[in-house]
Parts: C-alpha cells; sequence; structure tokens
C-alpha cells in the first residue's frame, strides 16, 4: 500500500515557531505575514478596548447606513443611531454569551433603516419627522421589552457548543 502524499502545507504549528513542516523552507527563506509568534505579538488588548470596538464599530456601520438613508441633520438618523446603540448595549447586557450577538443586531438595525427607508420613499411621502421616528423607533422598542423573557432560552441556545 502506498503512502499518501502530504502537501508542503501540512504541519502547520504556530507554537513551534511557525513553519514546521513546511517542505519549500529551503526554497522561501523569508516567513511570510508573520508566522511566527513574537512576544510584542502576544500581548492582549486591555478588555475595555475590546469592549469598545464592538460597540463603536458596529455603530459606525449604523451611522454610515443611517447618513445614507436619512441625512445627517434629520431625526430620524439620530433615532437610527440611537436605537442601534440601545439595541448593542440591551442585547450585551441580556445575552453575555454571545459575542457577535450584539453585532449581528446592530447589522439588522441597518437593514432594519434600509427597507424602512424604501417603503418611506415609496409608499409614506410627507409624513411628520415625529411620526417618522415613532415608526422607526417602536418596533425595535416592544424587541427589547419582550427580550428578557426570553433571556434564558436564548441564552441557552448562544452557548457554544462542545466538541
Amino acid at each position: 500500500m502506498i503512502a499518501p502524499r502530504r502537501w508542503p502545507g501540512v504541519g502547520f504549528d504556530p507554537a513551534q515557531g511557525g513553519d514546521q513542516g513546511n517542505r519549500l523552507g529551503r526554497c522561501l527563506p523569508l516567513k511570510l505575514f508573520g508566522t511566527t509568534p513574537s512576544p510584542k505579538n502576544m500581548k492582549r488588548p486591555p478588555l475595555w478596548l475590546s469592549g469598545l470596538a464592538r460597540f463603536a464599530l458596529p455603530l459606525a456601520f449604523v451611522s454610515l447606513v443611517a447618513a445614507a438613508v436619512a441625512g445627517i441633520s434629520s431625526p430620524l438618523f439620530f433615532a437610527i443611531l440611537f436605537s442601534a446603540a440601545l439595541v448593542i448595549v440591551v442585547v450585551r447586557t441580556l445575552f453575555p454569551v454571545g459575542r457577535l450577538f450584539p453585532i449581528a443586531f446592530a447589522s439588522l438595525i441597518a437593514v432594519y433603516a434600509a427597507i424602512f427607508s424604501l417603503f418611506l420613499e415609496e409608499i409614506f411621502r410627507g409624513i411628520d419627522d415625529a411620526f417618522l421616528v415613532v415608526g422607526f423607533c417602536l418596533p425595535i422598542f416592544f424587541f427589547l421589552v419582550g427580550c428578557p423573557s426570553n433571556t434564558r432560552r436564548l441564552t441557552r441556545d448562544l452557548r457554544p457548543r462542545g466538541g
């Protein structure tokens, strides 16, 4: 029986210095893309910075969508940003197990804002700004009010499964 051929990339182990098992090592003396871990790369960013990034980056994305949808000076723009910030904070508080859960909901707020804008431009032209803000925020508010009743079930479903 013939042994299966091992390809050059098989055997990569970053814990042992980067490119062990690389048969092309003699041909490619350069270590591309920083495959060898160094002590300066092993430092972890502060925990608050990671939390801030998980809040600020989705909010920046939602603000771009809100500016495209409503314009920067519109009350709807601020309603979109406020509701996205509120969703991120509430979902992170209620479901700390799901790390990407708040980011997904902030992205859904951006999609909801785009769909809301589509209906607004095609069907509901000329509606007062106060009604627009209430019409946008009310479904999100009721969603957030309903979240605590399903927290236990959703937290169980979001928990990482063991292998």
